[in-house]
């Protein structure tokens, strides 16, 4: 039986990234699927993802090709200051937007606020700390 190939769309590879790739192959590999990393600059408004000669966008556009099974990706960062809905709809597959709602696709969202209370909470109840910063 064939492998669920598994696409995942990142823009760099910072912390927030690094740790989404770590986080999705290790459900790969637990579930033995395939994970395919589509790696790209952000899209704006100006960017046309379906001209191959646009810098560090045109991976992208490979999704719809090989037979990507399902998509995740982080609208907001690869999308940028496009339409995200227009983005969406330009791939043939099951998608999850990560942070981001639509009617469209499924989604999980993260609940920043209420885990950085409980962050500080933990910090000041159970490590008895006073003097806490964010950066």
């Amino acid at each position: 039986m064939r492998k669920i190939r598994i696409g995942l769309f990142v823009e760099n590879i910072d912390s927030y990234n690094s740790k989404m790739i770590r986080g999705a192959q290790a459900a790969c590999d637990e579930l033995d699927e395939e994970l395919i990393i589509f790696y790209g600059s952000g899209l704006n408004k100006k960017t046309q993802l379906d001209n191959s000669s646009t810098h560090n966008t045109f991976s992208y556009e490979f999704a719809n090709k090989i037979g990507i099974d399902l998509l995740l990706l982080s609208t907001n960062n690869v999308a940028r200051d496009m339409n995200n809905e227009e983005f969406l709809a330009r791939f043939h597959m099951p998608i999850v937007s990560l942070n981001y709602v639509s009617d469209h696709v499924s989604s999980i969202v993260f609940d920043n606020i209420s885990g950085a209370k409980a962050a500080v909470n933990f910090l000041i109840t159970k490590e008895h700390r006073r003097h806490i910063g964010d950066i």
